[in-house]
């Protein structure tokens, strides 16, 4: 099952802000300094689904038009992806320009990050 951001997030879905949107947490980094985002949760994040508030007050959105030759660009897709497997161990993918595909287990766990993506904003 693939979880494509590009499509699941361009669909106008509208949720009700539940509390004002969750502020930033302390970040966690390797010796490497690398950000360690494995390990940099559990301390003050609750999922919106789970009861917390959104991470953020707006919907994320893609960029028009993004510079994908860029090494910012290339830095932060490769950040992104680093973070998602090291959180989730999903693969994510680039799909179109300011978009990540992530490959999910199952349909089920497709539905859940979808859902958890829209009540977050991000």
């Amino acid at each position: 099952m693939v979880l494509n951001l590009a499509t699941n997030h361009k669909k106008e879905i509208h949720v009700g802000d539940k509390a004002a949107p969750m502020p930033a947490g302390p970040i966690v980094y390797r010796e490497d300094g690398r950000i360690d985002w494995n390990n940099m949760w559990d301390s003050f994040c609750v999922l919106a689904l789970g009861g917390g508030p959104s991470h953020r007050a707006k919907m994320l959105q893609a960029p028009n038009n993004p510079d994908t030759s860029s090494k910012t660009y290339q830095f932060a897709v490769a950040e992104i992806r680093r973070g998602i497997w090291e959180v989730a161990e999903l693969t994510a993918v680039p799909a179109e320009p300011g978009w990540l595909q992530i490959g999910c287990q199952s349909t089920g766990q497709a539905r859940w990050l979808a859902e958890a993506i829209v009540e977050e904003n991000v």
